[in-house]
C-alpha cells in the first residue's frame, strides 16, 4: 500500500545505518585516557579541543572569563578593605596636636610625638597636646611640654634605657 508521501524514496545518508554502542560521544571516549584536569585553565583549554558548536564553544569561554573576572574582583575589593583596616590602625597612633603657640624645636624628630605620648600615658600622666619640644645639648635626652604649658616631662637615656620624669 503506497501512499504519495512516501515516493521518492529517502536518501541513503538521510537513514542512520547503525546504533552506538553508547551514548557518549566519541569526544569523550577518545579523551578517556587523558587525565582529568586539575585546573580551570585545563578545563577550558580541554573544553576547547575536539568537536562543540561555536555556540557552546563561546559559552564556555564566556562563563570561564566571567568567573575569572569575578575572581579578580573580588581580590580587588579584599586588597581595598584591607588597605582600608590597615590604614584605619596605622593613623590611629597619629600624634596629638600641637598647639597653635607652640615652641617645638624645628629639628626635634617628629617620629618622637607618638612614642613619647604613649610613654607619658604608660605612667598615668597626662599630655592632650603638645606646647613645646626640645632636645637637650649637653646631654642624651629631650623634654616635652604639654597642655598648654602645664606639664613638662623630662625623657633622659640612663644606660640604654629611656625613663621619663615630671617636673
Amino acid at each position: 500500500m503506497s501512499q504519495e508521501w512516501d515516493y521518492p524514496p529517502r536518501r541513503q545518508w538521510m537513514r542512520e545505518e547503525r546504533v552506538r554502542p553508547s551514548k557518549t560521544d566519541r569526544f569523550d571516549r577518545v579523551i578517556d585516557h587523558l587525565p582529568k584536569p586539575k585546573t580551570a585553565w585545563q578545563w577550558y583549554v580541554r573544553q576547547m579541543q575536539g568537536r562543540g558548536h561555536w555556540l557552546y564553544k563561546a559559552n564556555v569561554s564566556a562563563l570561564f572569563f566571567t568567573m575569572l573576572g569575578f575572581f579578580f574582583a573580588a581580590v580587588v575589593i579584599v586588597g581595598m578593605l584591607v588597605g582600608a583596616l590597615i590604614s584605619h590602625v596605622a593613623h590611629a597612633q597619629e600624634a596629638p596636636p600641637i598647639e597653635q603657640n607652640s615652641q617645638v624645636m624645628p629639628d626635634f624628630p617628629k617620629e618622637l610625638y607618638p612614642i613619647a605620648i604613649e610613654l607619658i600615658k604608660a605612667k598615668g600622666w597626662r599630655c592632650d597636646s603638645i606646647s613645646a619640644a626640645r632636645k637637650w645639648v649637653w646631654s642624651r635626652g629631650f623634654t616635652v611640654v604639654c597642655n598648654n604649658y602645664s606639664y613638662q616631662y623630662d625623657f633622659e637615656d640612663r644606660g640604654g634605657n629611656i625613663e621619663v620624669s615630671l617636673k
